[in-house]
């Protein structure tokens, strides 16, 4: 409960509650008043009725006002406590805007990059896209735009018109740092994310792992990589072609087939269906790989759909409630997740130097790692 909040809920509760009971003191008065006029109209004498009940009104809308008071310091007393300060002023405002559908992630991100952001005297605000009030990623740059923020860190995704926002920003003085997936053609000032051979290696490494363990020498294997960009960039791409050429060399004692699936994760229907499309024959994958958690989360449910849990092998990205609950039950044999401390850091660093010089790495390598069963006390 913020000190504000408490002012506003005090003056309300004084402005609504003392009128009210003055006006029924009052009300109680006049009718006393009339039946004392009524039954005493031959006494000369004033009765003394009518001034002891108003007395004793004032005296129960000023006790009340003093308890409200203490009650009042009462409550200021326990927020100050539970905000170990005052209000603080900083200098700066940051936005954070991020899909909180990978809330164990998100949160984890938020919660750190707002006290890396407090310690360069700045203010780290979340933002998060609303489908019920349709507040997309883009419209959300509009509001930073609008709140003139100081710069803005975002979740890269493959929304349409979202490089464009991310130009007008830019445009209008605030620096720009992407995360996760690269915008390099916009006006972003940084991106922080891991090296697409880092991530192709890590999935290529648990398949012929897997593959090793679980199928002869000589078995067909097929494996399909999702690629879930409007127009597949050349991250999206590497990410592919390193997956693919250290599958075939280190399976080349297995058939082993590797094909990109592409689909437009923005359109719902589209990319369910080309999923599910891959589920309508008889050459199911033995391996689908998955750059987005929309995309894991979708595969997963495709599985469940079509009885394949013991064919398909899942390799997803983050950690969204049904990712974890494919994590749990073996579908799902490892799913990507960042480092957030290491997010937090340079995303903060990078908006800082960027104010402070006119300058900053255009990239900030993080470290990945493939979650797993075992992992998950974890990420409890």
């Amino acid at each position: 409960m913020s000190p504000g909040f408490t002012r506003r809920m005090f003056a309300f509760f004084v402005c609504l509650c003392c009128p009210i009971i003055y006006q029924g003191i009052m009300i109680q008065y006049c009718s006393m008043k009339e039946n004392v006029k009524k039954t005493v109209k031959k006494k000369t004498t004033k009765s003394s009725t009518g001034p002891l009940v108003l007395g004793v009104g004032i005296f129960i809308v000023v006790l009340l006002l003093i308890v409200s008071y203490i009650f009042y310091l009462r409550l200021m007393g326990e927020a100050s406590d539970a905000l170990g300060e005052e209000d603080v002023k900083y200098s700066r405002h940051f936005v954070l805007i991020c899909d909180m559908k990978d809330s164990d992630v998100w949160n984890t991100i938020y919660e750190d990059m707002q006290g890396k952001a407090n310690q360069e005297d700045a203010y780290l605000e979340l933002m998060t896209p609303d489908e019920t009030n349709k507040y997309s990623f883009s419209n959300l740059v509009d509001i930073c735009i609008a709140e003139k923020v100081d710069g803005i860190v975002i979740q890269n995704t493959a929304e349409a018109g979202l490089e464009k926002k991310i130009d007008e920003a830019s445009k209008a003085g605030i620096p720009v740092v992407t995360l996760l997936e690269d915008s390099p053609s916009t006006g972003r000032i940084s991106f922080v994310g891991a090296s697409p051979y880092t991530i192709g290696e890590l999935y290529s490494r648990e398949i012929v792992n897997s593959v090793k363990e679980k199928y002869p020498a000589g078995t067909k294997i097929k494996v399909a990589v999702i690629l879930t960009e409007k127009e597949i960039d050349r991250e999206q791409y590497q990410q592919f072609s390193e997956i693919n050429t250290r599958l075939t060399n280190e399976l080349s004692n297995y058939k082993i087939s590797v094909s990109a699936i592409r689909t437009n994760a923005n359109e719902n229907f589209y990319y369910e269906e080309t999923i599910r499309d891959l589920y309508r024959g008889n050459d199911i994958p033995n391996y689908v790989v998955c750059f987005n958690s929309l995309v894991t989360d979708a595969v997963y449910q495709t599985v469940i759909d079509y009885n394949a849990v013991t064919t398909t092998n899942i390799l997803g990205s983050y950690l969204s409630p049904t990712t974890r609950q494919g994590v749990e039950n073996d579908v799902v044999i490892g799913t990507l997740m960042p480092d957030a401390d290491q997010i937090s850091d340079y995303a903060v660093t990078a908006l800082t130097e960027y104010i402070e010089s006119g300058h900053t790495n255009a990239y900030f390598g993080i470290n990945v790692s493939l979650l797993k069963k075992g992992d998950m006390k974890n990420y409890e």
